[in-house]
């Protein structure tokens, strides 16, 4: 198992872990390209994605973490009522059903 490590603001994890959000969003830039890319981005090809088979999602800085898998990783428009920018392509991962959920206390 391979998986991403998201830091999500307390909105759009509430929204994931509920099932209202299905997809997660990142920026086309440097760091992410790096990081989900393999052999960097060129417009109109076909990405070659990392083999990311999980996305764990954490509530800001918290130990508060949710695990899914990932069904698909793709370049698009994303829906702007769940985070996305109108007016470029992001980098749109696809979540499957929730797997695991882990609400840590500070000890």
């Amino acid at each position: 198992m391979k998986i991403l490590d998201l830091v999500l603001k307390g909105k759009w994890y509430d929204m994931e872990v509920s099932g209202e959000k299905p997809e997660e969003y990142r920026e086309i830039k440097g760091y992410w390209i790096h990081r989900l890319l393999r052999g960097g981005y060129i417009r109109n090809t076909i990405p070659l994605f990392q083999q990311y088979t999980h996305v764990r999602i954490r509530r800001g800085y918290t130990n508060i973490t949710a695990l899914f898998p990932i069904k698909e990783m793709t370049i698009g428009y994303g829906n702007p009522e769940w985070g996305a920018p109108t007016e470029r392509e992001v980098f749109i991962i696809k979540l499957g059903k929730r797997e695991d959920t882990t609400h840590a206390t500070k000890e």
